[in-house]
């Protein structure tokens, strides 16, 4: 097996490469090419957390794989304020006990002044915080394949002129079909978001604020039949007045032959975050502060402080021909351990139980992974033993994400050595809480630490090529111990 995941992977190489590595003499040109291949090894049973976690599912379940990956962009326009027609297309071929061919990314994108519409599959992290180096947005951070979407937004901030362009905003509304899942088939998604920022682009003092709003909604769950979750039939609601009540998360919903559930709840599970941020630029380096709030019910706006993630980010802008350069240090801290757990005299105890539904019991996950932060976690990620945490397989009230209930701290740094090594080091501490007792609290918490350090080489030789090496380490009660190693060669060439 082995042998093969080497072979067939030192061959996808040369192929691709013999494509892309010839002489960039068209730079200003509108196809853009980028072929990477990677061998993955670990001595568990899957690559630790680091080498397989925000990489849009791309990295195979196995601990010794290879993978190819192909990405092809067109543009038909690069002219300032003109109209730009972008097809893009990304494959990847993993090479594991279990082979498979993904389409990655794949779009049809229409801008034209601040629009920007796509169809497709691209891949995206939402919310307001260091993109370059987060452990994960809250909600939506770039672990999962990207859900195929019909996308209509602005493309970046868009500065309102009546303001003197103080005041920009950055919205999107979007429709995306989640498919076949393990509990649920044929759901869709509904997502929106709107950011204001005060404070104009080279204003020193800029302040960010906003709301993301995602729901999952219709689609069947035939192992809900009889519990009255679903319809007599394992529907959930679908028609375009459930669509609306989805839209706006009404409460208690008026509508004809729904279910117990949906009738005193809302239509559909939904997640949403509130972002706070502030950004301060000094002569030398840029501080960003961060908050990413969790709110899955209106009582989790007020009442599941501190939840949510943090983040404190410096940037270094100053030009240096220094040999060791650091150039980004990010610190995140994350707290689910809240979840607005409250007593009703109704309904006794109740909670928020992050990312898990009654009705869509994949949970806030696309073909198995979290689209969220992955310290959140799945059951089959975890050591074995606590598969079970919060439902076993057989149990109605099964889930597939075992730990949502996590505080973690982490560091992340960037750098360089002489401006052709590039070097990452990601380190998290983390505790796993489980087994919740009604009025008591947790009665077991877990450690974990993950580790990771990357080094990314220029070739002088040839133009646009990195050979990239990365150590990834898992030690700790909540994953297994694991020790990893991901070497690849990336090309870039333009037509």
């Amino acid at each position: 097996m082995f042998r093969y995941v080497v072979f067939t992977s030192i061959i996808l190489l040369i192929r691709t490469y013999s494509v892309l590595a010839q002489e960039d003499t068209l730079s200003k040109s509108k196809v853009r090419m980028s072929a990477e291949t990677a061998l993955i090894f670990a001595s568990g049973v899957q690559p630790p957390f680091w080498l397989r976690t925000n990489t849009y599912g791309s990295v195979p379940p196995h601990s010794t794989s290879g993978l190819a990956v192909v990405e092809g962009d067109f543009q038909s326009n690069k002219r300032a304020n003109s109209p730009q027609l972008r097809l893009h297309i990304g494959v990847v071929s993993q090479l594991s006990k279990k082979s498979n061919f993904i389409i990655q990314t794949g779009e049809a994108n229409f801008q034209y002044k601040g629009l920007d519409i796509y169809a497709g599959r691209r891949k995206e992290i939402i919310g307001i915080g260091d993109t370059l180096l987060s452990s994960g947005f809250y909600a939506w951070s770039g672990n999962a394949l990207p859900l195929p979407k019909l996308h209509i937004g602005t493309k970046g901030f868009l500065p309102l002129q009546f303001t003197k362009d103080f005041v920009s905003l950055q919205g999107t509304l979007a429709h995306g079909w989640f498919g076949k899942g393990e509990a649920a088939t044929d759901y869709y998604l509904h997502q929106k978001t709107m950011f204001v920022r005060l404070g104009k682009p080279f204003h020193r003092l800029k302040l960010y604020a906003g709301v993301a709003h995602y729901a999952q909604w219709g689609g069947y769950a035939p192992l809900l039949i009889g519990l009255n979750r679903t319809d007599p039939t394992g529907a959930m609601p679908k028609s375009f007045k459930d669509f609306m009540y989805v839209v706006i998360a009404k409460n208690k919903p008026q509508t004809p032959n729904i279910s117990s559930y949906d009738s005193i709840n809302t239509i559909g599970n939904h997640i949403a975050t509130l972002d706070l941020a502030i950004s301060y630029r000094f002569p030398n380096s840029e501080w960003l502060f961060y908050h990413q709030h969790p709110a899955e019910t209106e009582v989790g706006i007020s009442q599941n402080f501190p939840d949510g993630l943090y983040g404190i980010s410096w940037s270094n802008t100053k030009s240096s021909k220094a040999q060791v350069r650091i150039k980004r240090i990010l610190v995140e801290v994350l707290s689910t351990l809240d979840q607005s757990m409250r007593y009703d005299k109704k309904w006794g105890y109740l909670g928020d139980d992050y990312f898990n539904n009654s009705q869509y019991m994949d949970g806030w996950t696309y073909r198995r992974h979290l689209i969220g932060t992955p310290f959140v976690t799945l059951r089959t990620d975890s050591r074995p033993e606590w598969y079970d945490a919060m439902g076993g397989i057989n149990e109605k009230n099964y889930r597939l994400i075992n730990g949502n209930a996590v505080q973690m701290i982490y560091a992340g740094i960037q750098g360089t050595y002489r401006n052709n090594t590039h070097i990452v080091v990601k380190l998290a501490y983390s505790q796993n809480h489980i087994y919740y007792i009604n009025g008591v609290g947790y009665q077991k918490y877990l450690s974990q630490f993950s580790g990771y350090v990357e080094v990314k080489q220029k070739v002088q030789s040839i133009k646009n090529c990195y050979i990239k090496f990365a150590l990834g380490l898992d030690k700790g009660d909540w994953l297994p111990n694991n020790l990893g190693a991901h070497f690849s060669i990336q090309k870039t060439g333009f037509w």
